[in-house]
């Protein structure tokens, strides 16, 4: 019982989840023609979907 209260406790963490969230937030999908744009604001490429759109990241903390 330990063993399994052990391996969920990282998702009862309430800061670990929050964490995520807030890492999630600052990630967006987007087109092609607006990663262009986004790359130069500073924006970090993370991988294209299927569909073409490409995800990304900013670190900077700008919307």
């Amino acid at each position: 019982m330990r063993e399994a209260f052990r391996k969920s406790q990282e998702f009862l963490d309430y800061d670990t989840n929050r964490e995520s969230e807030e890492e999630i937030s600052r990630q967006r999908i987007v087109t092609p023609e607006e990663f262009e744009e986004l790359i130069t604001e500073g924006w970090q490429y993370l991988g294209t979907l299927p569909n073409g759109k490409i995800v990304i990241k900013n670190k900077q903390g700008l919307n």
